[in-house]
């Protein structure tokens, strides 16, 4: 079973935003895309890290962007099979990297919720001045 997690856009600014964008025609996934890269990256930098067997569950994800109504859902999934176990964990394990651990996924969507829909708010912005131009 992988381990997924989902990043749905809660902010109504950000969401008024991204329906702006999807009624000039324009990308409005992208932006959310944007927002899963970086839960990415702050999933394998940022303490809890997350943890690797020969270096192979950081490498194996998948990412995408789903829409539903007016809503726009980025979902980063490990393909590992112990991806889940790990996120998971309640025992003390000795992990391969220092800094790694459980919840690793989960922590960041608490902790880095305002950065990420900055990110995503940036991206809306830097679409809408191309658009402008």
């Amino acid at each position: 079973m992988a381990n997924e997690s989902g990043l749905s856009i809660d902010s109504k600014i950000a969401r008024a935003n991204l329906r702006a964008l999807h009624k000039a025609g324009m990308d409005a996934k992208q932006p959310v895309f944007e927002g899963v890269i970086f839960l990415k990256y702050l999933a394998d930098e940022k303490e809890p890290k997350t943890p690797f067997r020969d270096g192979q569950l950081k490498s194996e994800t998948e990412m995408k962007v789903t829409q539903k109504g007016d809503e726009y859902i980025g979902t980063l999934w490990y393909l590992m099979p112990y991806a889940a176990r790990w996120h998971f964990v309640k025992v003390p394990i000795n992990w391969s990297e220092p800094g790694s651990g459980p919840n690793y996924l989960g922590a960041k969507l608490t902790r880095y919720s305002k950065e990420i829909l900055e990110v995503i708010a940036t991206a809306i912005e830097k679409k809408l001045k191309a658009a402008v131009r």
